[in-house]
């Protein structure tokens, strides 16, 4: 028995047919794959936002209610107040449009708000650590500067200011990180650099 040519082409057509189908829901699982590795990233990235918010809301709080005791000057004070607002503010302005709807959108636009937030985390790294140096070292002086009479609480806190500074340093390294991860995370699957 022969094929005719019509056979033949109904044939392929059914096999196009089958292979497009194949091919549809190979994107849609592909999509779906991709989608949750960004949203995973972006909740790990908005995390760390919120704790770095918590470290802050803590260090202010401690400036306020605990720092007069210590004889700790209020332009001091002032200054750390208005130093942790000033980093939630660049913390705000760094994780600003990093939410779930806008990971919806298309992906050039996920990679570039993704290479943004890296971007300003690699940046800032660079300001808080000089912040943070010229922080601890008025902290350390307003502190030695307590230390009269015999009185060792300022020396005290200088050393819990030492040992505070290098874990302290060593969480936010690894915050600074653990974002700048997910964001490479994120630019791998969508397949930018």
């Amino acid at each position: 028995m022969e094929e005719r040519p019509t056979d033949v082409l109904e044939e392929m057509r059914g096999q196009i047919a089958i292979l497009k189908d194949k091919l549809a829901t190979e994107n849609i699982v592909n999509d779906r794959l991709l989608r949750k590795v960004v949203n995973s990233s972006v909740r790990n990235i908005n995390t760390q936002a919120w704790i770095s918010v918590a470290a802050s809301v803590f260090v202010i709080l401690a400036a306020v209610l605990f720092f007069p005791e210590f004889g700790l000057s209020n332009v001091f004070i002032v200054f750390t107040v208005l130093m942790m607002l000033f980093c939630d503010f660049m913390t705000w302005r760094m994780h600003r449009g990093v939410n779930s709807r806008t990971m919806t959108q298309d992906l050039k636009t996920v990679a570039g708000l993704m290479k943004r937030v890296r971007k300003d985390y690699q940046d800032w790294l660079k300001y808080g650590i000089i912040i943070c140096i010229l922080w601890g070292t008025w902290f350390c002086i307003e502190n030695l500067k307590n230390c009269s009479d015999g009185h060792h609480e300022g020396l005290y806190m200088v050393l819990g200011a030492i040992l505070g500074g290098l874990v302290g340093g060593f969480i936010g390294l690894r915050m600074q990180r653990s974002v700048v991860s997910s964001c490479d995370e994120v630019l791998s699957q969508i397949g930018e650099e």
